[in-house]
């Protein structure tokens, strides 16, 4: 099974987004996910976090685990 984590994160440009995702696999890393890494995929705003992860779940051909990462400061509008 393959595993997928769009973040909320990394601003609009590769470097931001590649240091965004660099963050999160040594977090993830410590948490003991090292060799079963999922895909981080930084997605810049919450918005297109949210809708690159809902076209996931759309697009899905086979088991994936397709889960969204985001600051809780807000809801976020028309799940």
């Amino acid at each position: 099974m393959s595993a997928r984590i769009y973040l909320e994160g990394g601003g609009s440009r590769p470097e931001g987004r590649a240091r965004c995702r660099e963050g999160f696999r040594k977090l993830l890393e410590r948490f003991g996910l090292s060799g079963r890494m999922p895909r981080l995929v930084a997605s810049g705003s919450r918005g297109d976090a949210f809708d690159n992860f809902k076209a996931s779940h759309s697009n899905a051909s086979g088991p994936e685990y397709v889960a969204l990462l985001i600051d809780s400061e807000d809801r976020v509008s028309d799940i």
